[in-house]
């Protein structure tokens, strides 16, 4: 626990693992996951932003969570 407060204290920065929201956000906002119950389709029932739960696990102090609320995730994003 001293070693992450520490880290913290001296790095301010967001810090993300893989890349920023920006980066794959065109995966998760694609037709490909917003047309939810078309007959075959592999994300058949799948939620749109405005219904979809999110669980970020590890986020750190990733600021995934706050993008993708800014960019409509409405159905609730929780990062532990």
């Amino acid at each position: 626990v001293e070693y992450w407060n520490e880290r913290y204290q001296v790095d301010k920065d967001c810090f993300s693992w893989y890349q920023k929201y920006s980066g794959f956000r065109h995966l998760l906002t694609s037709e490909f996951l917003s047309s939810g119950d078309v007959g075959d389709s592999p994300n058949a029932g799948f939620p749109d932003r405005k219904s979809a739960r999110v669980l970020i696990i590890g986020c750190g102090n990733d600021d995934l969570g706050e993008s993708m609320l800014c960019d409509g995730w409405e159905g609730g994003v929780v990062c532990v």
